[in-house]
């Protein structure tokens, strides 16, 4: 094209000091001699720092400036000479997977749409590696999947809390089970109380909105290799209940179930991606609100497992709910299980609003889950469990106090919930408070709830 031009494109980007990092790009008007009315030059930055996030972010800045020129058809070259890590299936994959995030808006609550309007309607990649081409429209159709389960999770954070109620989510739950290979189970709360959930229920006192405890059930069709379990924090809205947050804290806390958002999307994926193991979906929705039935400071609850907690702190919910998650799954008797929670500002406060913290039992299945994160482009790091905090959760009445001391909150909390794991089951446990929800547009987010975890977690079944 350049020499079409004679020059013109390398004077030009020479003269802007165009340095081609990633996600730079620029519009440039040309004669029509090449049969186009102008260029979009991308960069994509140096070819040995180029790993699966550059190429999923580069797909997405591509459809957002075709977009922009109102173009109806893009086609990516197919980067071949890349880092042979980067196989065909997986740069197929993340194509896909940049375009259909970067597609993703919601405007469902806009009486005018006032979203950038997508005018593109078909995606092609071009390749010459012609021994992987199966391979690569695997990958596309993976990317896919991946992706429209990563915008369902997001729909589901983003909808106002008003509207997602505990039964509302348990109502999405219902549309996912309709799926081939997935079966169902939603308790209310007189079954609830029959199980003996007194912390999920002692959370769930002060809302006028019921609680419902959701079971979703994925079996392949073969034999299984492994029975899974994912348990996701569900609070649909929470205002920290008598111990009240301040109000700027309250906004965004619709999205205190994004555990449990990026559960339903695992959940939702299965029966298209068909995993060779069984998944165990587990979820227990309420939401967290002040009133004369609320939980009370110093009140007292037992667990499903018969443990007593001193509630101290009624803003510290989300472990009491999960904690009685945990006794349930356990009887299932699976081979893991991983719980994903948006369960601490002091997450936020360590690790930022781009990284989680991963926390667990079992070493083995924490470096496998940060890998995965590595693959999805979700940033996991490691939080050490350590012994000697758990005196900080000591009560003097009851088993356990569920806050500790004023330092330390992300680990506490994950040395309350493994009060309730046995620890002959491997398992993990991942602080999403962080990069659950983005206040700024990113590469292929726009704000509000993200979704996070759900491309990680589906690597991870895909692996076993």
């Amino acid at each position: 094209m350049d020499d079409s031009l004679k020059g013109f494109l390398t004077t030009l980007l020479k003269r802007e000091d165009f340095k081609a990092h990633p996600g730079d790009a620029r519009l440039i008007d040309i004669p029509e001699v090449l049969g186009a009315k102008a260029i979009v030059v991308m960069g994509i930055g140096e070819a040995k720092k180029i790993d699966r996030e550059v190429l999923r972010k580069f797909a997405a800045a591509a459809l957002k400036q075709a977009n922009k020129v109102k173009a109806k058809k893009i086609s990516y070259e197919d980067l071949s000479f890349l880092d042979p890590s980067l196989n065909s299936l997986a740069r197929g994959q993340v194509i896909a997977e940049g375009v259909t995030l970067a597609q993703y808006t919601f405007d469902d609550y806009r009486s005018e749409k006032q979203a950038p309007k997508k005018t593109v309607s078909h995606v092609e990649v071009i390749t010459d590696d012609l021994t992987g081409i199966k391979n690569m429209q695997l990958g596309f159709s993976r990317g896919q999947i991946f992706a429209e389960s990563t915008n369902f999770a997001r729909s589901l954070i983003n909808i106002p809390a008003v509207d997602m109620t505990p039964k509302r989510l348990a109502d999405e739950a219902k549309k996912i089970a309709k799926q081939p290979g997935i079966s169902i189970k939603v308790l209310e709360k007189k079954e609830i109380e029959r199980l003996g959930m007194g912390l999920y229920l002692a959370v769930a006192k002060g809302s006028e909105q019921p609680p419902y405890f959701v079971h979703l059930t994925y079996k392949p069709s073969g034999k299984a290799k492994k029975k899974i379990v994912i348990i996701g924090k569900a609070v649909t809205f929470d205002s920290g209940g008598l111990s009240l947050k301040p109000p700027n804290s309250m906004e965004t806390m619709k999205d205190d179930m994004s555990g449990s958002a990026a559960m339903l999307g695992v959940m939702k994926a299965l029966s298209a991606l068909k995993p060779s193991v069984e998944v165990h979906g587990i979820c227990a929705a309420t939401e967290n609100m002040p009133s004369g039935a609320a939980e009370r400071p110093g009140d007292i609850a037992r667990a499903m497992n018969g443990k007593t907690v001193e509630i101290l702190n009624t803003d510290a919910e989300g472990r009491l709910t999960l904690a009685d998650a945990i006794c349930y799954a356990q009887k299932l008797k699976p081979d893991l299980m991983i719980n994903a929670a948006t369960l601490t500002g002091a997450c936020v406060v360590a690790l930022g609003d781009l990284c989680s913290g991963i926390m667990g039992n079992n070493q083995d299945l924490i470096q496998d889950l940060i890998h995965c994160g590595k693959e999805a482009g979700e940033k996991l790091w490691q939080m050490p469990l350590i012994e000697e905090y758990k005196e900080e959760l000591k009560s003097p009445i009851a088993d356990l106090k569920n806050v500790g001391g004023r330092w330390g909150g992300t680990i506490n909390g994950g040395l309350f919930l493994q009060e309730f794991v046995d620890s002959s089951i491997p398992w993990a446990h991942v602080d999403i408070a962080g990069p659950s929800w983005t206040e700024k547009e990113l590469a292929y987010c726009p704000r509000g709830g993200t979704g996070h975890l759900t491309r990680t977690l589906l690597h991870f079944l895909l692996k076993q």
